[in-house]
């Protein structure tokens, strides 16, 4: 049976946005008991026409925090998006056993899940692993039947 055991999630602030507020949108996708063990790191850089971009990248490792994370992410979000979760899954997975999630951004800020629709997005990368590989078939069939 496969496991969650890694979510990493990245976020973009853009010159125009205050960067605390873009770092409280992604610790939103966390539980909050857990806020305090994602490890968070930002790296400066710049947009093709010069301007200030900051890169928010967080990350929690632990089996039991991640699959606390996952369960509130799919928790959290509507039956109309977990329905175009199952529908558009065989997309969303690749070979390796990650899950890619594009949340949104302002959504999560105000404290709501829901899957993007525009650019301005939280990416998530959610990693399965199952002993002694993690199969794409399994970890299909192990998403969707968390996704019910």
């Amino acid at each position: 049976m496969p496991f969650v055991s890694r979510v990493e999630t990245r976020a973009y602030s853009r010159g125009t946005e205050v960067v605390e507020r873009v770092t409280e949108a992604v610790l939103n996708l966390y539980p909050e008991d857990l806020r305090d063990s994602v490890k968070i790191s930002t790296e400066l850089t710049e947009s093709h026409r010069n301007t200030e971009i900051v890169v928010i990248l967080a990350f929690i490792e632990n089996r039991h925090a991640c699959e606390q994370t996952f369960n509130r992410i799919v928790e959290s979000f509507s039956d109309r998006d977990r329905k175009a979760l199952r529908k558009t899954l065989s997309r969303r997975l690749d070979d390796q056993c990650v899950l890619f999630l594009r949340i949104d951004k302002q959504a999560s800020y105000l404290g709501e899940t829901r899957l993007a629709n525009d650019s301005d997005v939280i990416s998530v990368r959610i990693h399965l692993r199952e002993y002694p590989k993690c199969l794409r078939s399994k970890a299909e069939e192990f998403l969707a039947d968390r996704l019910q």
